[in-house]
């Protein structure tokens, strides 16, 4: 039942009673000091946007004390690569809360002080309050029973809150190359760059992303990595290299072309940027962080960049080209046309390897 709630599934009516002790036992709130659920429910959502409230004051609050990029990037490193163990169940919303991060930092102006574990340790706990409060107001709405609309948009508002990808990348990846990939022509003349090297871009950053974080966790000493899970305080190791996170993990156009062998261009990196990158300017420009879940790529000031998950990426990348090509009606009816043809030859494909091609038609 815990995991369950954890993941997104609304509870069971014979689960209510199960659901209110639970509730009363996390740390995220106070205790309720009831286990009704109708009167817990709403107390613990009331709680939970308050708490989300104050988090989000002290994000701003720690980016103006520190680097902005600095306290970003150690932040995003510890949650991936630090904070237990990697796992769909514990990591599986990562995407998303790093989304919130990034929206919240990036409008802050950036401070100076030298970066602290505990700094890191509360933009952390402040995130995960941020993301808690959002995803319990959607999860805990109370079902009418009059109408299903209710409990599809509630179901709709939690996968926007913690979901990311639609599909493997390789799958994402086919589906662009085939569709917007046969009319390369008309997006080099928008974009100045082809759908094929937009792919291959987003797929370059996200593994160097990963290989520069997993280069820099070797270098901090196993004690200390252990002392930060066991909640312990400073220590010089792991401290040094979170100070240096800014440095080391976000990727840059330069480096990322010395390992591409000359086939990323600088036409290309700024139109990746353009279509799904969250810069400084679109996050202040924003009302509010669903700005950062349409573009995953996080940019920093001096545009060098970090992403967390190459599906969602590809997902957002998809999208915006076809934004991109709504532009031109005309030519948007022959994407479409495109895209019908595609989906109709997958649906085909797959259901022919299942009950045979002279069952399917």
């Amino acid at each position: 039942m815990r995991q369950g709630l954890a993941q997104g599934r609304r509870p069971a009516p014979e689960e209510l009673p199960q659901v209110g002790k639970y509730l009363n036992t996390i740390d995220c709130v106070p205790n309720m000091g009831t286990s009704n659920p109708p009167d817990l429910f709403r107390k613990f959502v009331e709680e939970a946007q308050r708490a989300a409230a104050a988090a989000e004051e002290e994000l701003h609050r720690l980016g103006c004390r520190h680097s902005v990029p600095g306290l970003f990037a150690a932040s995003v490193a510890v949650m991936g690569r630090i904070r237990g163990e990697v796992s769909e169940a514990t990591h599986g919303d990562m995407p998303s809360k790093v989304e919130k991060l990034a929206y919240h930092l990036w409008r802050c102006p950036s401070g100076t002080e030298p970066l602290t574990i505990e700094a890191i340790r509360t933009a952390i706990r402040s995130t995960d309050q941020i993301a808690h409060g959002a995803m319990w107001r959607f999860q805990l709405t109370a079902d009418t029973g009059q109408s299903r609309a209710p409990h599809i948009l509630s179901h709709l508002q939690v996968d926007v809150e913690g979901v990311r990808g639609s599909a493997y990348p390789e799958q994402i990846s086919s589906h662009i190359v085939a569709v917007a990939g046969k009319h390369d022509s008309w997006f080099r003349s928008r974009l100045q760059t082809s759908v094929r090297d937009l792919v291959d871009a987003t797929w370059s950053i996200a593994l160097a992303t990963s290989a520069q974080a997993n280069k820099w966790l070797k270098t901090i000493p196993g004690r200390d990595i252990r002392a930060y899970k066991r909640g312990a305080g400073e220590a010089s190791g792991l401290t040094a290299a979170l100070q240096r996170a800014e440095e080391v993990l976000p990727v840059s156009f330069a480096g990322l072309a010395a390992l591409s062998a000359d086939t990323l261009t600088s036409e290309t990196w700024d139109a990746l940027i353009e279509l799904i990158g969250l810069r400084v300017e679109d996050a202040r420009a924003a009302t509010s962080w669903l700005c950062a879940r349409a573009r995953p790529l996080s940019v920093l000031p001096d545009h060098r960049v970090l992403l967390i998950s190459l599906p969602h990426a590809l997902d957002r990348l998809a999208e915006s080209l076809e934004q991109v090509a709504k532009t031109d009606q005309a030519f948007f009816s022959r994407f479409q046309e495109t895209k019908a043809k595609w989906l109709e030859k997958e649906v085909y494909e797959s259901l022919a390897r299942v009950f045979g091609e002279d069952a399917t038609y």
